[in-house]
């Protein structure tokens, strides 16, 4: 049967392998992922759904057959005429040639049975959907090929003598494959969910063997423990590690990150960035949601659609940098707008918020938000006779001087509604058609410290300020550890 199963494999490969460089253009997925692997290879920090591990793979194929990360995998259909993507392609046609063979062993050792394992082999090999995948630089190969992995190496470990060599040796690769599959596609948890089930399955028939000593029996609970738990975190988050010491380079995906982040990709506007070490009224600022993947707060001169009532300017989180995210703070007090001298901004006190780009005001109303109904409205308005609506309350949850002064990019902070007494916020719902690719941004009641109604300010441009280096007095005192940037990126 070994031979048949071998064979079967060089038949799979031989499939996929055949003509792989057709077609020489952007197939489907490969726009995405074939991007990625560029991205990877010039060491530039994108963003995606997914984890590393696959589109690593993909990148360390194309880098050792000669791909340059020179594409711009623009759109399906653009040609590859001089482009080196047949490596990429045939890694992804190796590992899904792959499927075959280990899904028939797996089979052989479940059953025994010649003809279940011939059936199992010929009806994979015919599945031309699975081939057609292994031909592209898709993710769906790789998984595949963990998920099978994972459930032979079970089989094969519970075929084994406990605790042999080669119990041992199945039941750390079945971990290291679970780690794996979760590591290219979240969806592989539920092979976790069938391992762990099976595991379940197997200690309880250990524990009503009575012949079966309790010593022995927890030896078995530590040895699944280390190997199936420990092994597959290690392996995980050690997939993390080669991601963030390959992306260290300015790139798509930086908004995605918190600004402390930022500082330390390299090219940032953040990265060694000068500016001042302290806000005052009427500096220009760019405001940044704490919550994770958090967006600046945004305006534009569109308003809102006339069944929302008030024709208020839209105010809304956008996750890319861009003028409409320019704000400059204003002073309540008549006093404090008539001075020529900067005055600092403190905890606890009031401010106006003025969009550079279109001049009107942030206001806030007593009306249903437009996704959020329960939440208040935010918008702009170029009137600033009445203030009751416009004003807002600086209130530091962490990060300010002992004499109150607050900082950018370590201060985080909440802007409370003095009217309404309700807190900015910004949960990252998606707006309607009106304002493509942004987030509702509303007054929430609620103003306890929920990392929605969190902000930062992110950057300071204002001449009349002394502008410092940002080193060890800001940055470093929020240093991130893997840990951070681990869960930071997995919540994203």
């Amino acid at each position: 049967m070994e031979t048949f199963i071998a064979l079967i494999g060089a038949i799979s490969l031989g499939l996929r392998l055949y003509q792989i460089e057709h077609p020489n253009h952007v197939c489907w997925d490969e726009v995405h992922f074939g991007k990625y692997a560029s991205y990877y290879i010039n060491r530039t920090l994108f963003f995606d759904v997914h984890p590393p591990l696959g589109k690593i793979i993909f990148a360390l194929s194309g880098y050792m057959t000669g791909y340059e990360g020179d594409f711009n995998y623009n759109k399906p259909g653009d040609v590859m005429r001089s482009v080196q993507y047949v490596g990429m392609r045939q890694v992804s046609a190796l590992f899904g040639s792959a499927v075959v063979p280990i899904s028939a062993a797996t089979v052989w050792e479940l059953s025994s049975s010649p003809i279940a394992t011939i059936l199992t082999a010929f009806f994979i090999l015919s599945d031309t959907a699975l081939t057609v995948m292994s031909r592209f630089i898709l993710l769906d190969s790789i998984l595949l090929f963990y998920m099978s992995l994972s459930c032979y190496c079970y089989v094969k470990h519970t075929k084994s003598r406990p605790f042999s060599s080669s119990w041992w040796l199945h039941l750390c690769g079945c971990g290291v494959s679970l780690a794996c599959t979760v590591g290219v596609k979240f969806v592989g948890l539920f092979v976790v969910a069938l391992i762990g089930l099976s595991v379940i399955g197997d200690l309880w028939k250990i524990v009503g063997n009575k012949s079966i000593p309790l010593e022995q029996f927890v030896q078995h609970i530590l040895a699944r423990i280390y190997t199936l738990i420990f092994i597959p975190v290690f392996v995980y988050c050690s997939i993390y590690v080669l991601h963030f010491i390959a992306l260290s380079s300015s790139g798509p995906g930086d908004s995605f990150y918190s600004s402390v982040f930022q500082t330390s990709i390299i090219n940032n506007p953040l990265y060694h960035a000068k500016m001042p070490e302290y806000v005052a009224y009427g500096s220009e600022i760019t405001l940044k949601n704490y919550r994770t993947a958090g967006g600046y707060l945004h305006s534009h001169p569109q308003h809102y659609p006339k069944e929302f009532g008030a024709h208020m300017q839209q105010v809304t989180s956008y996750s890319q940098r861009h003028e409409g995210n320019h704000w400059i703070l204003g002073a309540v007090s008549k006093e404090l707008q008539n001075t020529n001298e900067h005055v600092y901004i403190k905890d606890g006190d009031s401010i106006l918020l003025q969009h550079k780009q279109t001049k009107e005001w942030l206001y806030s109303v007593d009306e249903p938000a437009p996704l959020t109904h329960r939440q208040s409205r935010v918008g702009c308005y170029s009137d600033t006779s009445d203030n009751k609506n416009n004003m807002f309350k600086i209130k530091v949850v962490h990060g300010h001087q002992d004499d109150g002064r607050i900082s950018p990019i370590y201060s985080v902070f909440q802007m409370i509604h003095i009217n309404q007494n309700c807190s900015l916020s910004c949960k990252g719902r998606e707006l309607p058609n009106w304002a493509p690719g942004q987030q509702e941004v509303t007054c929430n009641s609620d103003v306890s410290s929920q990392p929605a109604s969190l902000w930062n300010i992110e950057e300071i441009f204002d001449a009349r300020l002394p502008s410092k280096l940002l080193d060890n007095q800001v940055c470093k005192r929020m240093q991130y550890s893997l840990t951070s940037l681990f869960d930071g990126l997995n919540k994203v």
